[in-house]
């Protein structure tokens, strides 16, 4: 069985991370009470759990996100896994491999964080920019010391200044 659905409820445990060659995997559990109305009163069904999978940088953004309790709002593949455990008895377990997971925002709030993205598919994803500007800034220094005949010992000694303007090589204190 598999079919697309969207679920509310709760983070039921920690979130677990597990990281791969490819990138990584967060793990966690929902619960899902639904609440009914009889004769004026609010009365609570049995709880469904439910164990969510998120795949690379959804899996990195979930972990960071989320914590035990939060209210959750998830759209995804519904499958039933199906297995013996020890006791060679059947057990039963609701899965869903997210496409999305987000704070369920009629209950509380949340500070939204955007992450940068690649302004076109051959750009690198933000790790490989973010070593490749630091290489840039790495080669940067080292072609500065060049030009302005410093050694690293140099380098020590200018810590505590404030600023040295590269084009002219005046120092700031």
């Amino acid at each position: 069985m598999q079919a697309d659905i969207i679920i509310r409820g709760n983070v039921g445990k920690d979130i677990e991370w597990r990281e791969f060659e490819f990138g990584g995997r967060t793990t966690f559990s929902v619960a899902v009470t639904p609440s009914v109305q009889r004769n004026g009163e609010w009365h609570n069904q049995p709880t469904t759990w439910y164990r969510v999978t998120c795949w690379r940088r959804l899996g990195e953004h979930v972990r960071d996100s989320l914590r035990t309790g939060d209210p959750v709002l998830i759209s995804g593949k519904l499958k039933q896994d199906t297995w013996r455990d020890e006791s060679n008895i059947n057990r039963h377990e609701l899965a869903v491999e997210a496409r999305w997971v987000g704070h369920d925002l009629s209950r509380g709030t949340a500070v939204f964080t955007r992450m940068q993205t690649r302004p076109e598919q051959t750009a690198p994803f933000e790790s490989d920019a973010e070593a490749s500007r630091i290489a840039h800034e790495d080669a940067f220094v080292l072609a500065d010391m060049a030009r302005f005949e410093l050694d690293e010992d140099d380098l020590a000694s200018l810590e505590d200044l404030e600023a040295i303007d590269l084009a002219t090589g005046e120092v700031t204190v």
